[in-house]
């Protein structure tokens, strides 16, 4: 008989393990009665442990042939080891309900029972934040519900005051509410920012153009300050004369001056100021616009929204 002297087997968890005692009366080979996973199982023989396979076989789940026999007075203890094994159940949270689900397919389920992702995390009930990070009281990052609802979160970053600096809404509306830039005063924080074209509309303050070629025009607002620009050509002036008044601003302007050029018809500059809500003029030194075909108008306004 191999093996080694030491103490008898203790139980540990009944979850983890199994202890079954055998008081010998006769000479025996044969332990039966048993539940093991086979492997996992080891044989004490009056406190010494026995070697699989040498001193003892255990092949079947429910019996174990010893190589020499037990004695009348002998103490046979048989210790088996459940195996591991992730269940498609999941992990419980001690109160008969699963909290985390891991499936055949290594996909992680947290509130979902059948997660469909690498990582799916579902919310009990309507309203439920799928994640939080937080500091005292305050919320710093939230992932709420899949609501495609414009004004329900998706995603959200908070300040220390729990006010939202971004989201992300229903449908993936992206909305930043503000970010503060070089410092943490008003004075520092940017608030919009937005990109867009427009299209100029022209006319002449006497007679009529005939033929509008290029019209075109772009801007860009950052926080109140908005840089616009625009390219106009007059195809064919007709009986066009006066001023040019230009309109379809996307903003409403202030009482600005209007830069702009001509492309090289006249060789005289040409000014510009803003005449209406959404309306500007340009004209030469003679108060009148290069009244020919071809002429054509690029220039830029830089102006507040107030």
């Amino acid at each position: 008989m191999a093996g080694y002297i030491g103490s008898g087997a203790s139980v540990v968890s009944s979850g983890a393990e199994n202890k079954k005692v055998f008081d010998i009366t006769t000479n025996t080979t044969s332990l039966t009665g048993l539940n093991y996973t086979v492997g996992k199982v080891h044989v004490y023989h009056n406190g010494v442990r026995l070697v699989d396979g040498t001193d003892f076989t255990a092949t079947n789940s429910t019996s174990i042939a010893l190589t020499v026999a037990a004695v009348s007075g002998d103490q046979v203890v048989v210790v088996s080891f459940a195996s591991y094994q992730v269940a498609l159940s999941g992990i419980d949270d001690q109160s008969n309900a699963t909290a985390i689900t891991i499936d055949s397919d290594e996909n992680v389920g947290i509130g979902t029972a059948n997660p469909t992702a690498k990582l799916n995390v579902a919310g009990a009930t309507s309203g439920d934040y799928l994640a939080k990070i937080e500091s005292t009281n305050q919320f710093g990052l939230k992932i709420k519900t899949t609501s495609t609802s414009d004004s329900h979160e998706q995603f959200a970053i908070h300040d220390g005051n729990n006010n939202v600096q971004f989201k992300v809404l229903g449908g993936g509306t992206v909305h930043a509410t503000g970010i503060n830039l070089g410092g943490s005063g008003a004075a520092n924080r940017l608030e919009d920012y937005e990109e867009g074209t427009w299209t100029p509309t022209v006319t002449s303050s006497a007679g009529t153009i005939t033929t509008v070629g290029v019209v075109s025009g772009s801007y860009t607002k950052i926080g109140n300050l908005v840089f616009q620009s625009f390219d106009i050509i007059i195809t064919t002036n007709g009986t066009g004369s006066g001023i040019l008044t230009v309109g379809g601003s996307p903003f409403t302007l202030p009482s600005i001056a209007v830069t702009a050029g001509e492309s090289g018809l006249t060789g005289l500059p040409i000014f510009g100021y803003t005449v209406a809500s959404n309306k500007f003029s340009l004209w030469k030194v003679d108060t009148t616009y290069p009244s020919v075909n071809g002429a054509r108008f690029i220039g830029s306004l830089t102006y507040t929204v107030l």
